[in-house]
C-alpha cells in the first residue's frame, strides 16, 4: 500500500512540476526589461559597484575584546617542604 501510495506522489509531482526552458527565461526577461530600466536599476547599480571600487584603497579599522569572569580561586592541595633561605629571619 505505502509502495502505490509512493508511486502516485511522484507521478503526480513530475506531471504538476513544469520547468521553463532557457528561452522562456530570456523571453521573460526581455518583456520585463523595460520595468527595470523605469526604476533606473541598471544605472544605480553600476554607480554603487564604482563608488564601492573606488573606496577600496581607504584604511579600515577593526577592534575586538574579550573578557572572562573567574569567581573561583585555585587551590595546591600539596605541601612544599620548608627550605632554609639565608633572606628568612
Amino acid at each position: 500500500m505505502r509502495k502505490k501510495i509512493l508511486i502516485f506522489a511522484l507521478t503526480f509531482t513530475s506531471i504538476t512540476t513544469l520547468g521553463q526552458t532557457l528561452e522562456e527565461c530570456q523571453q521573460a526577461a526581455e518583456r520585463n526589461y523595460p520595468l527595470i530600466k523605469q526604476f533606473d536599476l541598471i544605472s544605480k547599480t553600476t554607480e554603487l559597484t564604482i563608488s564601492n571600487i573606488q573606496k577600496g584603497w581607504l584604511p579600515q579599522v577593526s577592534a575586538s575584546a574579550q573578557a572572562t569572569y573567574q569567581s573561583d580561586v585555585a587551590a595546591v592541595s600539596m605541601k612544599l617542604p620548608i627550605r632554609y633561605s639565608p633572606f628568612s629571619a
